[in-house]
């Protein structure tokens, strides 16, 4: 299995107590190895700045990691800035996909819920005033990107981007994958619709963008 974006193996511990009778062999990359902690002995960690490395001139090889019968990133694609950085990701993703195998993707629509939307609309003006001073504009961003505060503090500031519904779906079909979509769905939250889900299936053999 190959989780990118692990965090703090939180997937990982989910399956041990789900099936605890499997064994399960896991690549697992991230930016922030203090998080990470101590490795199981069935996990292969590597320290990575994927957003610096979609950022490369080498479509493909940003993530080393060898084909996967589970791919999973969970939690991430709102971070990733630009709709084309999050298209490459997918095709990365489905890249390290063994034949057979299966991708699974998250993608956070917080927009859906009318109080996580107010706040971050708040979030956004007051990071849009703190941030400009450094050079940021507004007109760099892309409709759905957010300023989101961190926690309690008042100067912290994250960039999210809200998937609208179908958006999901749009990226897999830029990136070539929609005849390998095999699932879509909505989860999580009071509402049941704050993360949007796809499943792929077997995209090894796709061309390079």
């Amino acid at each position: 299995m190959l989780d990118v974006a692990c965090g703090n193996l939180r997937f990982e511990r989910f399956l041990r107590e789900r099936y605890p009778d499997c064994a399960f062999r896991v690549h697992a990359v991230d930016s922030c190895a203090p998080l990470v902690g101590e490795c199981p002995a069935d996990v292969r960690f590597r320290e990575l700045d994927v957003l610096g490395a979609l950022a490369g001139d080498a479509p493909g090889d940003a993530i080393e990691a060898p084909p996967c019968s589970l791919v999973v990133c969970f939690g991430f694609l709102h971070h990733v800035p630009a709709a084309q950085n999050r298209v490459r990701l997918l095709r990365e993703l489905a890249d390290k996909t063994a034949p057979d195998g299966y991708a699974i993707v998250s993608f956070w629509q917080f927009a859906n819920s009318g109080e996580l939307l107010r706040k971050a609309r708040e979030s956004h003006a007051r990071g849009l005033a703190a941030l400009a001073p450094c050079g940021l504009d507004a007109s760099q961003l892309e409709e759905g990107d957010y300023l989101l505060g961190w926690q309690d503090t008042c100067d912290t500031f994250r960039y999210c981007h809200a998937f609208a519904p179908g958006e999901a779906l749009e990226l897999a079909r830029q990136a070539g994958l929609a005849d390998r979509v095999v699932a879509s769905y909505e989860a999580d939250g009071r509402t049941g619709n704050l993360n949007a889900y796809l499943v792929i299936r077997d995209a090894f053999s796709l061309p390079k963008a």
